[in-house]
């Protein structure tokens, strides 16, 4: 009986936290990488040492292949953030957390 009531009070862990949620509307990839593609295209090929062209047919290709699946509990990183992040680390060498 005891152990019945101490799993029904065991609070549940969450996934994802809340700064998690507004990536998809404050993300450095849904702000930064769109801005830059628009207005910026220079400092878009210095940030991914590629044009803005040649990143969609790179993404075009490769999405079928690293896209993933939204789940209930949480969004996916979407494809052409995959790639973007992929690529900034081979530019740089450096793992950037902050991104």
């Amino acid at each position: 009986m005891y152990a019945i009531q101490k799993r029904e009070k065991k609070k549940r862990k969450v996934w994802t936290r809340k700064w998690l949620l507004r990536r998809k509307a404050l993300g450095c990839y849904e702000n930064l990488m769109r801005e830059l593609a628009l207005e910026d295209s220079e400092s878009y090929r210095r940030w991914l040492r590629m044009d803005v062209e040649s990143f969609e047919y790179l993404l075009a290709k490769i999405e079928p292949l690293i896209k993933r699946m939204d789940t209930n509990m949480r969004q996916c990183i979407s494809a052409g953030e995959r790639l973007a992040l992929t690529l900034r680390y081979l530019a740089t060498g450096n793992r950037n957390l902050y991104i």
